[in-house]
């Protein structure tokens, strides 16, 4: 079944060898980054990393080594928090070999240069006779300390924000609503200003290597392009030009947001859905259908999902957290 031509099929053989942990298929399963699959789909690049993660073997966390010097975004995010909890017991005890894979994925301490003590400082300038010697210019670039792969990592790991949730995806979708209720007046301005006010801040600060997309929702689901786009300078104020002029519409269709939201792009890492009520209209209304049916439709695609409520009642609040945890996602509450 790896070499099956249906990606999800693929996906769940990958899936299923690490679960039951079949290290003899280890090579099979990196082989795999070799892939188009690969390369085309971040659902398959999640599953492929979540499988040799599953596996527990020195060979698979050099897999995934390798598999993070590839990737950027949510999913380098991810592993970078699981590189964190491994231990040289990971390593069957191999102490060399797992400072090796520390190295190669950029986890290395840094090592503090020792301070001269004065006395030091006293007799190389004695030794001198007399005459200071000049530094040399600092070269600019990396410290002496910092290898070359955690600067990188570093680079690669630094964050924007929207309503305080870390943005490590470098594909994403923003999805606002834009309801009737969205013009109820909250501390002189109304929610949909607050909103537009909030998204334009988000924009603003994505990185240029960032791909990003607009969907708006009420009754219809609305998209600002078609497919997502490069965060340039000129796309943002292309987006900022669109955010200027909405206007809040009629009901809630929650289901189709998140429906097209999941269809939007192969490529697509994080969705930030942000809501201020129940849903009322569309395919699906109720929050637990809508809850499951999402759910099951994300398994393949692994799209880290995260929430901001404005001011919803708890049993959409609860709706809106449980929608991010099986994703590792975050939740906002806001007035």
């Amino acid at each position: 079944l790896l070499s099956c031509e249906r990606t999800s099929w693929r996906m769940a053989a990958v899936q299923t060898l690490g679960k039951n942990q079949h290290h003899a298929a280890l090579d099979d399963v990196i082989a795999l980054m070799g892939s188009d699959s690969f390369d085309t789909s971040y659902g398959f690049r999640f599953t492929l990393a979540r499988s040799l993660k599953d596996m527990k073997h020195p060979d698979a966390w050099e897999g995934l080594a390798k598999l993070f010097s590839r990737i950027d975004g949510q999913l380098a995010h991810l592993l970078d928090e699981v590189f964190k909890t491994v231990t040289a017991e990971d390593f069957k005890g191999d102490v060399p070999r797992f400072e090796a894979w520390k190295e190669s994925v950029g986890l290395l301490s840094p090592t503090a240069p020792q301070k001269k003590s004065d006395l030091e400082l006293a007799a190389g300038i004695l030794s001198q006779n007399g005459e200071t010697e000049m530094p040399e210019p600092k070269k600019m670039g990396l410290q002496p300390s910092q290898s070359a792969v955690s600067y990188a990592r570093q680079r690669r790991l630094t964050p924007s924000h929207y309503y305080g949730i870390n943005i490590y995806a470098k594909r994403l979708l923003f999805v606002i609503d834009r309801s009737g209720s969205m013009k109820e007046v909250v501390l002189g301005q109304t929610r949909i200003q607050r909103a537009k006010r909030e998204l334009i801040t988000a924009i603003n600060g994505l990185d240029e290597q960032c791909e990003f997309g607009i969907l708006i929702f009420d009754k219809e689901v609305t998209a600002w392009r078609e497919e997502l786009v490069q965060a340039t300078e000129k796309n943002k104020r292309n987006a900022v030009r669109f955010i200027d002029y909405l206007v809040a519409g009629k009901t809630t269709n929650t289901y189709g947001a998140l429906r097209r939201s999941l269809e939007f792009d192969e490529q697509l890492e994080a969705i930030f859905l942000l809501t201020d009520g129940k849903p009322t209209t569309g395919l699906i209304i109720h929050p637990n259908a809508i809850l499951n049916d999402i759910l099951n439709r994300n398994e393949s695609h692994n799209i880290t999902i995260n929430t901001i409520a404005i001011a919803v009642e708890p049993l959409v609040e609860t709706f809106l957290r449980n929608l991010t945890k099986p994703s590792d996602g975050e939740f906002r509450k806001v007035n």
